[in-house]
């Protein structure tokens, strides 16, 4: 999918290379529920904004199949525990820790 989009996104962005050069500025066309428009913004419109969207789709679906669902998280211990230094739960001190 994230292949597709991106080769949409070039398609439309040489589709708008190609509109630029080969219509002419004077040129008009009917779109129904538009009525008649200048046919070079109507084709520049529609290929840069299908070539945005497709790159940022692309761009979306990359990075979300780059990103874990899982969080996970690692018990570590202080930088200046010795070697003897139990890591560290986030639970409190334990029963073994409380002196009387």
């Amino acid at each position: 999918m994230v292949a597709l989009l991106f080769t949409m996104s070039t398609l439309a962005t040489v589709g708008f290379v190609v509109s630029y050069v080969a219509i002419p500025a004077d040129a008009s066309i009917l779109v129904f529920p538009l009525g008649h428009i200048e046919a070079l913004r109507f084709a520049l419109g529609m290929t840069l904004g299908l070539a945005l969207s497709c790159l940022g789709g692309a761009a979306r679906s990359w990075a979300r199949m780059q990103l874990s669902r899982v969080e996970t998280t690692y018990q570590s211990r202080p930088a200046d525990a010795g070697r003897g230094a139990r890591p560290v739960t986030g639970r409190g001190p334990s029963a073994s820790d409380m002196r009387l």
